[in-house]
């Protein structure tokens, strides 16, 4: 009996010599049973609270799975084409990217995140916090119908120089559309980079972190949190995906949680080349897909892109570790509801430099 109890996990078996004898079980353990002791921790309150807290991220995540979301899919397809060609109105002035540029971070936003934008350069995309020289920060933002909006945008890229608009129209199922305006983006003006991080703006950066694997990388690939699981949902979720949209029960490796990293310097041309031979601007069924399914996933397989799953990436609001030259190093994670990115980049290096 005693081997079967030894395999239970988070028990410890004891044998008492006389009910008289003092609990084995120490200050935080409950015991019952003169003889056969069975003890069982006894968490302090203060780390059941502090558990719950961190775990709201993943409740949150796991609810919005069960919730019940109308698909934007349609059937009959919307067959008519959307242009390839993407302009770019306003861009930064001058040279965007320097000959000593190796990397080039793109934060996709929306046009209205003027403030969240405001809080990301004074926090995470803050030139103390990463290697000027090496790297280039840039927001792009799609089309709103405003003209205070489209103003506003200006006069942001007037003080700040950092903000490319694209021609695509704001909306959750036009990212895919606005990846791609990224990619075609870096082609256009950075062509010399040899590494491009996509970010979306609920994302929050360890660039010099980024910039350390930029060096150690070479190669044409994609680099990202990519050990996700692949299954296709077909309902309960507002990632959901009929089958007579996408057939198969699985797609291809993916990275996910809002950021990877493409490396090579033609590697953004060759996800975009077949991106743009395939059925991807006359179908709005294919452009409603995840974009990280498309582009790091889909797209990537079929252009022969290979994609590395690294740690340090994480998609909720606390961060994942990797440990790196024996101490611990994270890359990005995903701010949970409230965008408050100084608040994250403190939590995403809390254990920076620290042995592992």
């Amino acid at each position: 009996m005693s081997s079967d109890l030894n395999t239970t996990s988070h028990h410890y078996l004891h044998v008492a010599e006389t009910e008289a004898s003092p609990s084995p079980c120490g200050p935080y353990f409950q015991s019952s049973r003169p003889q056969v002791i069975f003890c069982r921790p006894v968490v302090p309150w203060p780390f059941i609270f502090i558990f719950l807290l961190s775990s709201l991220p993943l409740l949150r995540f796991v609810l919005s799975l069960t919730a019940n979301y109308e698909l934007p899919f349609t059937q009959p397809d919307d067959g008519r084409r959307v242009s390839s060609e993407i302009r770019y109105p306003m861009q930064p002035r001058g040279a965007v990217c320097q000959m000593s540029h190796r990397m080039l971070v793109t934060v996709v936003s929306r046009p209205a995140e003027f403030q969240l934008r405001r809080k990301i350069r004074e926090s995470w995309a803050d030139a103390r916090h990463y290697d000027a020289k090496m790297t280039r920060v840039l927001f792009l933002v799609g089309t709103e119908e405003s003209a205070a909006a489209e103003a506003l945008l200006l006069e942001e890229n007037r003080r700040f120089n950092d903000m490319v608009l694209c021609d695509v129209g704001e909306s959750y199922y036009n990212l895919s559309i606005k990846t791609f305006a990224l990619l075609r983006y870096q082609q256009l003006r950075c062509p010399s980079v040899d590494c491009l991080v996509k970010a979306d703006s609920d994302n929050v950066l360890n660039i010099r972190n980024l910039e350390r694997l930029c060096l150690d990388t070479g190669g044409e690939v994609i680099i990202g949190e990519c050990e996700v699981s692949r299954r296709v949902i077909r309902s309960g979720s507002k990632w959901a995906v009929p089958f007579d949209v996408y057939p198969l029960p699985r797609y291809p490796q993916y990275c996910s949680t809002g950021t990877y990293f493409l490396s090579g310097r033609d590697t953004a041309r060759k996800i975009t080349q077949v991106a743009a031979s395939s059925i991807f601007f006359q179908s709005a069924n294919m452009r409603k897909l995840p974009e990280d399914v498309l582009f790091s996933g889909i797209f990537a397989e079929l252009a022969d892109v290979k994609r590395k799953s690294v740690e340090g990436l994480s998609f909720f609001g606390r961060p994942s570790y990797a440990c790196v030259n024996g101490t611990y190093s994270a890359l990005a994670l995903h701010m949970s509801k409230a965008k408050d990115p100084a608040h994250y980049f403190t939590v995403l290096n809390l254990l920076e430099g620290v042995a592992c």
